[in-house]
């Protein structure tokens, strides 16, 4: 079984573990925002899962210095909180989500290596490498070579003898060509006697041999050529006899990553607690704990933000200003945004070797922009605070910016963001999970209580050509 069928029987195995022990949080997740917004996998699932099982560790740890009861109600609610902040966070759908084990740690991005020199190739080459585009094989795969430089000649010199590069060769496939004249060549016609691995190279102003197990051939020009003429052969490999064919290996590049700690407190005095629980219930107090994870959220997925357009490779522009002259309407004129979206994918494209437009992270002007457009779907309701998931053009998730500082309302960035978690534009790598204390009174004014939320995660743009400016402009 190949390396690919493992690890997919294992994402399996631990996404059937998952919904066994936190069946009601996978089945929340699954019918998110989020999940709206982008099509859900088996990774998403796992790294909630591995989430969930970072706040098991959590309280293992507290309960083993016996602080365990410390945390009063929070273990209730814990779960829920982690679950409900990837259910509706901008993360999960801006990057991949890489669960670290330390706080010093490496995250991954897949590549795919030549293992075999042949063709254009050397072995080590990179084939693909997103931070440095692609290269396409030439005689790579194939069993054919052509044209490859068997000798130069010297002269007063008629006999000549070397070795192919790629063997064992194929029978009455091997021609020879010479850069002096096209009138001398000559073609392998197969055995004539008894040994069955020595060919016989026949033609016009040349005759030859090529000994097929090994690939020495041996050419006898006519003339004397003089100095400096190029002899080329061309032949096929003979994949089923070689002792190994050419091989790639797609392979894990990797980087590193430090997660900082991320932390906030709410304070709420005991008056208006009271005043609250009597006209909302316990509402109000859920709405704190909401808040503290809100803005932590807002601040990390801020610095993705911030670093993609600022690390983005290239920019592409749509005008929303109508050409002077044109006889169409400002709804049709509009219509042409979706064309330079994909101008700006196929710089993407152009930068990566490989990916497309998944998300756009947009300013508030360059949102309303889309909100226009037929096929537009509205995911959002009006209510978030900071950046958002807002809706859907053709198949491609929109977050809206409202924060000018954040982002500018005319400008836009497009991520690519693979379904794989090796294939991503950033990594959101949290190390321990969102927590959030019970409420508990605060030191200066024992009127008032507090709570606190904490979090420790890293954030890194892995592959910065995963992602290009795509802004309004109005001229």
């Amino acid at each position: 079984m190949n390396q690919e069928n493992l690890e997919k029987l294992e994402n399996e195995r631990l996404v059937e573990g998952y919904f066994k022990k936190y069946k009601k949080y996978l089945q929340s997740f699954e019918k998110s925002l989020v999940s709206k917004a982008m099509d859900l996998t088996e990774h998403h699932l796992i790294q909630l899962g591995k989430q969930l099982d970072q706040w098991d560790v959590y309280t293992q740890i507290c309960e083993a210095n016996g602080s365990l009861n410390n945390l009063g109600e929070l273990p209730k609610v814990a779960l829920d909180v982690i679950t409900a902040t990837m259910s509706n966070s901008i993360l999960p759908v801006i990057a991949s989500t890489q669960t670290i084990e330390s706080q010093k740690s490496i995250i991954y991005f897949k590549n795919l290596r030549a293992d075999t020199t042949r063709g254009n190739l050397t072995a080590g080459d990179k084939i693909v490498d997103p931070r440095t585009g692609l290269v396409t094989p030439v005689g790579y795969a194939s069993n054919l070579i052509e044209n490859e430089e068997g000798a130069t000649t010297v002269a007063g010199q008629v006999d000549y003898a070397f070795t192919v590069a790629a063997k064992p060769l194929r029978s009455q496939f091997l021609k020879v060509t010479f850069s002096g004249s096209n009138d001398i060549y000559g073609e392998d016609v197969g055995p004539r006697g008894a040994d069955q691995d020595l060919g016989v190279i026949l033609g016009n102003g040349l005759s030859g041999t090529v000994r097929y197990s090994t690939g020495a051939v041996s050419i006898k020009l006519a003339t004397d050529p003089g100095a400096g003429e190029k002899i080329y052969v061309t032949y096929q490999m003979n994949l089923e006899e070689a002792t190994d064919i050419p091989k790639i290996t797609s392979f894990l590049d990797q980087t590193s990553i430090e997660a900082k700690a991320y932390a906030l407190k709410a304070v709420v005095g005991m008056f208006q607690q009271f005043a609250l629980r009597k006209q909302f219930g316990e509402s109000a107090l859920d709405e704190m704990t909401m808040d503290l994870t809100r803005e932590i959220n807002a601040e990390i997925g801020g610095e993705f933000i911030r670093n993609y357009y600022a690390q983005a490779v290239g920019t592409t522009e749509f005008d929303l200003t109508i050409p002077s002259g044109a006889a169409y309407s400002e709804e049709q004129h509009r219509r042409a945004y979706a064309l330079r979206m994909a101008d700006a994918e196929a710089k993407m494209v152009q930068n990566a070797g490989r990916g497309t437009i998944k998300v756009m992270i947009v300013g508030r002007e360059h949102a309303a922009v889309v909100r226009g457009l037929e096929g537009f779907k509205l995911l959002s309701d009006g209510n978030s605070l900071g950046a958002h998931i807002f809706g859907t053009y053709k198949g491609i998730t929109y977050i809206r910016v409202p924060e000018q500082a954040l982002l500018d309302s005319k400008a836009g960035v497009g991520v690519y963001t693979g379904a794989s978690a090796l294939e991503s534009a950033g990594v959101y790598a949290p190390f321990m999970p969102l927590t959030v204390t019970q409420l508990a009174p605060e030191k200066v004014n024992p009127l008032m209580d507090q709570k606190a939320a904490a979090t420790m995660a890293g954030v890194k743009v892995v592959v910065p050509q995963y992602a290009t400016r795509f802004n309004i402009v109005q001229s």
